[in-house]
């Protein structure tokens, strides 16, 4: 009984470990969440204001990189260790963007700054706070007009949040050029 006791006792610890192993707690060859298909399968395309902002980011601190795809995914390098998961943003156009990124044991968001020239995203994860960069141009009116949108000027598009407007079925992604399937 005092074996099954300790056994138990140690599988439950070994399981709580595991479970609070997250982004940037296993080496850099290992990947955490990358195989967790549950947060793959409740992730969902983010709505257009969120979506102008899927691309890769690069930072300097402990997060390395943050890659945000369409469909409502992540890849991060956090700590080193490469980690992925679903992030989710508002669900109607908002002033001030937050991004939610759940992965298999951790939780971190991001806001969006003010408009610079490279987009930005800066994160919040456990109390620590950076900035990483994409390599690509934020948007901008040239980079709608090039791609044939049209830009609103002052105000954004109410139904979408975009100064860019798309004809449809085209989406607003300018780290893909602007318009674009």
């Amino acid at each position: 009984m005092k074996k099954t006791a300790l056994l138990s006792l140690l599988f439950y610890g070994l399981a709580a470990s595991a479970a609070s192993l997250g982004c940037g707690s296993a080496p850099e060859q290992e990947s955490v969440s990358s195989g967790d298909d549950a947060l793959r399968a409740h992730a969902h395309a983010p709505i257009p204001e969120v979506l102008q902002y899927v691309g890769a980011y690069e930072g300097g601190g402990t997060v390395s990189a943050l890659e945000l795809r369409r469909d409502g995914t992540f890849t991060a390098t956090i700590d080193g260790a490469r980690c992925s998961g679903r992030y989710e943003g508002p669900h109607a156009p908002t002033t001030a963007v937050k991004i939610a990124f759940i992965a298999h044991g951790e939780a971190f968001s991001a806001t969006v700054p003010e408009w610079s020239e490279k987009q930005r995203l800066v994160v919040t994860r456990a109390g620590h706070v950076e900035t990483v960069t994409s390599a690509w141009k934020a948007g901008s009116e040239q980079i709608c007009d090039d791609s044939g949108g049209a830009w609103t000027d002052d105000d954004p598009d109410p139904a979408t949040g975009l100064y860019c407007v798309c004809a449809s079925p085209l989406q607003y992604i300018p780290s893909l050029g602007g318009c674009t399937r």
